[in-house]
């Protein structure tokens, strides 16, 4: 653990840091639908992971398979208890990438290690943080401009991308490999709140110019997700718009959206009472509840993670499957409000209105 307040390049100031260490929660109880062995089994009983005979009913480290890790939390039965891994008074947007944590407030963004370590607070000067997107080993942030925080703790300030028409409503980002022995291309979708104002990309984000893309759209863009070489754009009044395809209405009340595959182009909305998917052009229901608001949806491979709010209180996440017949299950149940989700090959993470970063191995 360090103190700094070193001036970072750009916006970013380093602020005075204080020890935070990562806890089990008893805020809800986590919950998990696979359980399945990546070790092979013995005739003791256990499994063999990496060498070493383990007990995945019970294993903190290779809870419900080989790998997954509870963050500190217990491994009960095979799945993993929720840990509260992170906290910020005044967070209200969360993004995991390598084996980071980070939230924003309004003028910072705290950066901690997953294993409850804080790094570093870093200052954000020019206005409130609006958006936050990640790859695997990177943080983009928005306010007035674009800034990368990596998981090393590097911060640059992205000044060339400011949009002086407009805020940045949000992000979305992708590393992704382009050839053999060439490298990865790091690609950032960033949508803005002027009306009719294309998407706009930056396919090598520090060192190429900004372009637009062909997604346009007459009403203001609200949500930004991408999946290989497919892109789509939620924007008001219930429209979607899969990049290169005609615009089509969704709803009730489409909220946030998810790109789940790109052959075909398949992509989930959110909303009031309802998960659609839609691909080819046509939308299906997945779900239809009126007593559930469907907030916030993530995907990972064929499952969906979904920030629930259900009539009668409280909030949920919950793990959806797209396979021939669709089922839920609930992973975390939360008294207090949830604000915001991510999900990595790590687990999944959740930002309550307390400002606790709630991590659940999956």
């Amino acid at each position: 653990m360090f103190l700094a307040a070193a001036l970072l390049p750009g916006c970013g100031v380093i602020l005075d840091i204080e020890p935070w260490a990562a806890s089990a929660t008893g805020a809800g109880g986590a919950s998990s639908s696979s359980a399945i062995s990546a070790g092979g089994s013995t005739s003791s009983g256990c499994s063999m992971c990496a060498g070493t005979c383990v007990d995945l009913g019970a294993d903190a480290d290779n809870c419900g398979r080989c790998g997954t890790s509870c963050f500190g939390a217990m491994c009960i039965g095979g799945k993993c208890e929720a840990a509260t891994i992170a906290h910020d008074d005044n967070g209200h947007l969360l993004a995991a990438f390598g084996d980071a944590i980070a939230i924003a407030s309004s003028d910072k963004i705290a950066h901690y290690r997953k294993n409850g370590n804080l790094v570093a607070l870093v200052g954000m000067t020019d206005g409130p943080v609006t958006a936050m997107a990640a790859d695997e080993s990177t943080l983009y942030v928005a306010e007035f401009g674009l800034h990368s925080l990596s998981a090393d703790g590097t911060f640059r300030d992205l000044g060339q991308y400011q949009d002086p028409q407009g805020s940045i409503v949000d992000l979305q980002a992708n590393a992704m490999s382009i050839a053999p022995f060439i490298g990865v291309e790091r690609r950032v979708l960033i949508s803005t709140s002027v009306t009719g104002r294309p998407l706009l990309s930056a396919p090598r984000m520090v060192k190429g110019a900004i372009v637009e893309t062909s997604c346009v759209t007459s009403n203001t863009m609200i949500r930004v997700a991408s999946f290989g070489v497919t892109t789509a754009v939620l924007a008001t009044n219930g429209e979607l718009l899969v990049c290169g395809e005609p615009p089509i209405t969704v709803g009730p009340a489409p909220l946030d959206l998810a790109v789940v595959g790109d052959r075909p182009p398949t992509v989930v909305t959110a909303g009031k009472s309802q998960i659609q998917r839609i691909m080819n052009g046509q939308a299906t229901t997945v779900i239809d509840d009126s007593n559930l608001s469907f907030l916030r949806v993530k995907a990972r491979g064929d499952e969906l993670f979904v920030l629930v709010d259900p009539a009668g209180g409280g909030h949920e996440v919950r793990v959806i499957s797209l396979g021939s017949q669709a089922s839920s299950t609930t992973l975390y149940t939360s008294a207090a409000a949830l604000l915001d989700l991510d999900v990595d090959a790590d687990g999944v993470y959740v930002l309550d209105k307390l400002g606790d970063v709630i991590a659940i191995g999956y």
